[in-house]
């Protein structure tokens, strides 16, 4: 789907915890509509959309809905 600023995002919602969803915005899905994807599997690909000077990811968590700061998931896969 297109969301804010008319670009593709794709939301992941946790398995383990229904009240946290992921977004990507900017890229390409890789899966279907109502896919599922296992760990370390590919499900997007980083694209250039709008006004940008390359390719790019915007990542998002919501949790109950509200953003929360991404930084406890990348420091799990550094």
């Amino acid at each position: 789907p297109y969301g804010r600023a008319w670009t593709p995002y794709v939301i992941l919602q946790a398995t383990h915890d229904k009240s946290l969803k992921f977004i990507y915005r900017h890229g390409n899905s890789l899966v279907g509509v109502g896919g599922f994807i296992r760990s370390g599997e590919d499900f997007y690909t980083v694209g250039n959309y709008g006004y940008s000077m390359g390719s790019h990811l915007h990542f998002e968590v919501l949790k109950d809905g509200k953003n929360i700061n991404p930084e406890k998931w990348f420091k799990e896969v550094l």
